[in-house]
């Protein structure tokens, strides 16, 4: 059936309807989208509707355009952020400003009208990147805050210095313990066997001002020094890698 012969058949009222239908289309309020390519330097992403666009008076469906300049959202306050990588394929909620906000974004501009008439126009889109659907959803803990960086690093610094940084520095110091431990580890049996070698039956003679005595020797155990060199061997490798680019 063509165009004009669908709408030549309606009444007014569902003429109107149709039209009603027709003008929500174009008026672009909250979409889900798709990244397909994202700037970081610019902070824009390249964004596909996932949905296809109907058009009630043709009865035919079609794509929407690609939104090719979409301002990515990340949570920002005073001079704090918190950014994550965005990369091609990450799903996004995509919500269209009422009005143009081109030279907004351009520059900060504000207190004046904006540049064009536009409104809820597809041209004003600003992205949330993070919303999942059933079937690629996100295991969500009850009882913590989870913060998973998955297989990217994770940057945490303030003004003067980054977590990255401090690490750095205590995966240094460990390194100096389980090196020297590592060095009394190996001395000890050489140590333990010469003084096993002056002595008799067990036995330590000990002189002092009192006189000379003798007094019941167990050879010591350096198994405890070996734990210890082990345990931090073991932390030396962790902290290692966390930091790992």
């Amino acid at each position: 059936m063509s165009y004009m012969q669908r709408t030549s058949e309606l009444d007014l009222r569902s003429l109107l309807d149709l039209v009603k239908r027709e003008m929500q289309v174009e008026n672009f309020k909250i979409q889900i989208g798709k990244i397909l390519k994202y700037d970081a330097s610019k902070n824009l992403a390249e964004v596909e509707i996932v949905f296809l666009a109907k058009d009630e008076l043709k009865d035919t469906t079609f794509p929407y355009s690609k939104l090719t300049t979409v301002p990515v959202f990340f949570l920002y306050g005073g001079n704090s952020k918190i950014t994550f990588p965005v990369k091609a394929g990450d799903e996004c909620i995509v919500l269209f400003n009422d009005v143009d906000l081109s030279e907004w974004w351009a520059d900060g501009s504000t207190d004046k009208e904006p540049p064009s008439p536009r409104r809820n126009d597809p041209s004003d889109g600003i992205a949330l990147v993070g919303i999942k659907n059933n079937t690629n959803s996100v295991a969500v803990a009850l009882d913590a805050v989870t913060l998973d960086a998955a297989d990217v690093k994770l940057d945490m610094k303030n003004n003067d210095r980054s977590l990255y940084d401090i690490l750095i520095e205590k995966n240094e110091i460990l390194s100096k313990i389980s090196d020297s431990l590592k060095s009394i580890d190996s001395q000890m049996p050489s140590i333990i066997s010469t003084i096993s070698a002056t002595l008799t039956g067990g036995i330590a003679t000990v002189s002092g001002g009192a006189g000379t005595f003798n007094v019941p020797f167990a050879a010591p155990s350096w198994s405890p020094v070996e734990s210890i060199a082990s345990d931090v061997a073991n932390n030396e490798t962790s902290i290692g890698l966390l930091l790992k680019e």
